[in-house]
């Protein structure tokens, strides 16, 4: 499973997404650990609010054998991004059967490493869709400076663009094709 990110202004939307995802995940049997610094309260088998013990839970994680979902919310507040330690969320938890859901208000505030290893953004309005939209080449992206409350994009590579948003009142998600994947090949320079 790919690692992902939810991107977006405060109360945009996207620790209520997380927790209907972590719901859906835990559903399936994934495990849920959870490193939250404001101490909100998620669906989870483990949760912290210190960088720290979350890092030194890991290894025990892994050792269970067992698929897990790491959330770390509010990215920019709970991991030192210049730590290589937490580097490893997004670099290294996959080959170990972890899987990275990351939080954060602005995509920059992600450690160059960890949005190389991202493959699944949850997009909500921000500030730094123009550079989004240019780093994953989905202009898309810029739609969603104007998006109220609870809407974002889900961009995945190789698979069209979704536009979603969420149901606050049923704690559910709705998700539906806004665009064609992308042809790539017209960007390949010709030899």
């Amino acid at each position: 499973m790919p690692h992902h990110a939810l991107i977006g202004k405060t109360r945009c939307g996207k620790t209520t997404l997380a927790k209907i995802l972590a719901r859906r995940l835990a559903a399936q049997g994934i495990g849920i650990a959870v490193l939250d610094p404001f101490h909100s309260k998620w669906p989870s088998d483990f949760q912290t609010a210190d960088g720290e013990t979350f890092l030194a839970k890991l290894s025990a994680l892994v050792a269970t054998r067992k698929k897990w979902a790491l959330f770390i919310d509010e990215s920019s507040h709970a991991i030192d991004r210049h730590d290589p330690r937490f580097s490893f969320l997004g670099t290294g938890a996959a080959q170990c059967g972890l899987v990275s859901y990351f939080l954060a208000q602005r995509w920059m505030q992600l450690a160059p490493e960890i949005r190389n290893s991202v493959e699944t953004w949850w997009i909500f309005r921000n500030a730094d869709a123009d550079a989004m939209a240019k780093a994953l080449g989905e202009p898309e992206i810029l739609k969603v400076k104007q998006f109220p409350q609870g809407q974002f994009l889900l961009v995945r590579p190789f698979q069209p663009t979704m536009i979603g948003r969420i149901l606050f009142e049923k704690s559910d998600v709705t998700l539906k094709s806004i665009a064609a994947p992308i042809d790539h090949s017209q960007h390949v320079k010709q030899f």
